[in-house]
């Protein structure tokens, strides 16, 4: 796995859910649906559209997910160091 993904889908009464997922190739589907999508192998932001004005930068969206999954997190930091 090389990518992670989180897309925010929104429910018919208005609460949005949280889909993470990991992935090893990132195809067109991903690019449109997709809200985040973090590249572990090379560090980078290939998608940060979260509908705020946040730093698109490697260390803070990082930093923020790996809070929620660090497990996830752990795993992708042991392939990718």
């Amino acid at each position: 796995m090389r990518y992670f993904l989180v897309t925010y889908v929104k429910r018919p009464n208005g609460e949005t859910n949280e889909v993470v997922s990991i992935t090893t190739k990132i195809n067109n589907h991903d690019m449109d649906r997709a809200s985040v999508i973090l590249d572990f192998k090379t560090k980078k932001i290939l998608k940060a559209s979260l509908g705020q004005a946040i730093p698109h930068d490697w260390p803070t969206i990082s930093t923020y997910y790996n809070q929620h999954y660090p497990g996830i997190f752990e795993d992708l930091y042991q392939k990718y160091p």
